[in-house]
């Protein structure tokens, strides 16, 4: 299995390890994954992608000749009441688009 696909499956599985039963992780879109935090407030799931986002910057894909790291750019949003699902991924993508802006490898909160 190719190195990259190899990194992959090992950060995916440490996020697995940092959420809770009944949370949802997978990809979405090409480059984008989601996570959906039921009953979770939106500094815990701040802290959560900060978490992630530090792990990633942190572990190494490469090693040799020199360390080659992954970054991330999280934006995370919580459902209002009678939000509609669209109207949320809208403003999580917004924000994700801010910590794009802001130079990368960031998270930015809605």
């Amino acid at each position: 299995m190719p190195r990259a696909m190899r990194y992959w499956l090992s950060s995916a599985s440490w996020t697995e390890s940092q959420i809770r039963l009944g949370d949802t992780f997978g990809r979405y879109g090409g480059e984008e994954f989601l996570l959906i935090l039921p009953m979770t407030e939106l500094p815990s799931a701040l802290s959560l992608a900060e978490r992630i986002r530090g792990y990633l910057a942190s572990t190494p894909l490469l090693e040799h000749p020199r360390p080659l790291t992954i970054t991330a750019s999280f934006g995370v949003a919580q459902i209002k009441a009678n939000e509609s699902i669209d109207s949320w991924l809208i403003r999580a993508d917004k924000a994700l688009y801010r910590a794009k802006e802001n130079g990368r490898n960031c998270v930015m909160g809605d």
